[in-house]
């Protein structure tokens, strides 16, 4: 009888957790998501801030009613 050479079954790796997060597009797609949505905001506040740093600053006017009695 011809001795046959055993095949090794390769095993796929565990993933660790943080590796395991990566992989799962589901989270991936999430994490995308909310980063776009982060950077929108961000952007859209920092226009408007922009903007109004370009208004002139209102100022008021006091006009005297009455003239300052002397003492």
């Amino acid at each position: 009888m011809k001795k046959t050479k055993k095949k090794t079954v390769r095993r796929a790796k565990a993933l660790s957790p943080e590796k395991f997060w990566l992989k799962n597009p589901l989270f991936m797609a999430a994490l995308l998501t909310i980063m776009a949505v982060l950077a929108f905001i961000l952007a859209d506040d920092w226009l408007a801030f922009k903007k109004s740093a370009n208004q002139p600053v209102p100022t008021v006017t006091v006009f005297p009613t009455s003239p300052k009695p002397k003492y």
